[in-house]
């Protein structure tokens, strides 16, 4: 007669436990060391890749870019596998799919389906100085417009730097981090491996390093380098610009209204313009417009065409959108349609200016049953709530 096994509470939470720790991602052969040297064979990078193909790793560009040689290492093996070349490159989004002959471990599937939903929770893997495998943990919390294409964006409380390295759920590969930076908290950013997949079948042949069209070594990739520039300073735009990208793209737009000699338009720019949150917020979720009041420019907005006054006085534009209240600086929101939402007359500084944005992009202001008072009290208590 065979013998029943009981299992009480306390086995079954150690058997979820181990389950949990075996299926870690950490733990999984597909990730391997990426190295990057120089003519003297030191160490210039070094990253995280996933084997993808039998024989061929993807990993970030910019470790490789410039290098004199790449070299390959499993977590079992201190032996280098040099990379032999390249089957295919994205160099704008910062992914590379190397070939390395002789690397002998069971490729990693690609997954099909789409990258984790807002809330949902993916292991992270930064590059460390050493050899080692770390991982921390982000949520996906929406997506992000960085220059040519919408990325996932994740947050973090427990990761201090991350440009680059793969990104698991569950076990299963669903993308590589090709950009990050801190604010407060960090921001990543991610290229889904469906968009990897699509790399990968791009190319059937081996090519050279040489072939790389960047043979200078980058210090970040093409997004990173593109986030510096999206939190240096407030990307401006003309009226033009702004109003043909606002239809297309569902934003929203931020006129500043100004002139030269007033000196709480030049505070503005000094302590709210200048603010990292401010400048990253309004890039992301605003196009901006500088609008002199003063300027002599014909310029052309809503099937009309605005210009100056001759005689020294406003500029039509100005003055129509203000409605003749002339106080400087002055914000006005236009919703997608180009629809004057709101004209904000005089100095912001940038606390009340993030409520003010948050109070836009989030489309508040549709509720009618609450007022801006009530949104401004929730959106500090949601603050705190979420540090």
């Amino acid at each position: 007669m065979k013998r029943r096994i009981h299992i009480g509470w306390l086995g079954l939470l150690l058997l979820s436990l181990f389950g949990r720790l075996g299926a870690q991602p950490g733990t999984d052969p597909a990730i391997v060391f990426v190295e990057g040297y120089d003519g003297m064979g030191e160490v210039q990078s070094r990253v995280l890749g996933v084997v993808v193909k039998e024989g061929f790793v993807v990993t970030n560009y910019h470790a490789v870019a410039g290098m004199s040689e790449i070299g390959i290492f499993t977590r079992d093996s201190p032996q280098k596998i040099v990379s032999n070349g390249y089957l295919s490159v994205d160099e704008k989004r910062d992914v590379i799919v190397l070939a390395a002959p002789g690397l002998d471990i069971a490729p990693k599937n690609l997954t099909l389906k789409n990258f984790p939903s807002d809330g949902e929770w993916v292991d992270v893997f930064p590059a460390l100085n050493r050899r080692q495998i770390r991982t921390s943990t982000a949520r996906r919390i929406g997506q992000k417009n960085i220059f040519i294409q919408e990325l996932p964006q994740l947050l973090s409380d427990n990761i201090s730097e991350c440009t680059s390295g793969p990104i698991f759920q569950e076990g299963e590969f669903v993308g590589m981090v090709v950009a990050g930076y801190l604010d407060d908290q960090y921001y990543g950013y991610a290229l889904p491996a469906y968009d990897i997949r699509r790399l990968l079948n791009r190319s059937f042949i081996i090519k050279d390093f040489n072939s790389l069209a960047d043979q200078n070594s980058l210090k970040g990739s093409y997004f990173q380098i593109s986030l510096v520039e999206n939190l240096s300073s407030v990307i401006w735009l003309s009226l033009p610009e702004a109003t043909e990208l606002a239809p297309k793209n569902d934003k929203m737009i931020l006129i500043n209204v100004f002139t030269e000699w007033a000196g709480w338009s030049k505070l503005m720019d000094k302590n709210t313009y200048s603010n990292k949150r401010i400048i990253r917020y309004i890039n992301e979720n605003f196009y901006a417009v500088r609008l002199n009041a003063e300027t002599d420019e014909s310029i052309p907005f809503n099937n009309l065409t605005y210009k100056g006054d001759p005689n020294g006085s406003y500029h039509t534009l100005a003055y129509s959108l203000l409605e003749g209240n002339m106080d400087f600086p002055s914000t006005v929101f236009l919703d997608e349609n180009l629809t004057v939402l709101l004209v904000v007359p005089g100095y912001m500084n940038a606390r009340r200016m993030e409520v003010v944005l948050h109070y836009f992009s989030e489309k508040a202001y549709k509720v009618s049953s609450k007022s801006f008072q009530q949104f401004e009290s929730e959106y500090w208590s949601r603050k705190e709530f979420n540090r």
